[in-house]
């Protein structure tokens, strides 16, 4: 059986992680009463928290690791897609390298909170495209049937449009 492939933020896991635990919880708490009876109150669903392991191999191993780094250090919501679950709005908050390294293997360990605060459509509406050896802005705005202008506007960060830094998030609207 083949699974989809996990994403988040416009990035593809080559290979899905090892494992994925989706931990639900609930926000209770114990109200004591004057009488010396104490009830249980229930406020609510708490955010889910996502954790897993995985590899990441071939030559580029640690190309791959810095894009999920970079993806990492940007601290910004986005739709995460786990195979087999339905896609949901979430905070990419954790990321570290597990053991030694060795040139063509990289295991990482990741998490992600779920933020229930922001809306799946205010998210859905957002596209950012990570970019990937060889890709210019010309080709990534060939690909979303856009124009290089729009893009540029959009990512003023970028100065050159056929210089584009692999693992860089390219926001296409």
């Amino acid at each position: 059986m083949n699974l989809a492939s996990m994403r988040f933020c416009g990035y593809t896991w080559r290979y899905n992680p090892k494992t994925i635990k989706i931990s639900d919880g609930k926000n209770l708490a114990e109200i004591n009463l004057p009488n010396g009876i104490s009830v249980l109150q229930d406020f609510g669903q708490k955010d889910r928290v996502i954790t897993g392991e995985g590899e990441l191999f071939g030559d580029d191993a640690f190309i791959q690791y810095n894009i999920l780094r970079k993806l990492y250090e940007e601290k910004r919501t986005g739709i995460l897609s786990i195979p087999n679950t339905n896609p949901f709005v979430a905070v990419f908050s954790g990321l570290s390298v597990i053991g030694v390294p060795a040139p063509n293997l990289v295991q990482y360990s990741f998490t992600f909170r779920e933020d229930m605060k922001t809306s799946f459509q205010e998210e859905s509406e957002k596209i950012v495209h990570i970019a990937t050896d060889g890709e210019t802005l010309f080709t990534i705005a060939n690909k979303y049937e856009t124009t290089v202008e729009k893009l540029l506007q959009l990512n003023p960060n970028i100065r050159r449009p056929n210089e584009i830094v692999v693992g860089e998030s390219v926001t296409i609207c």
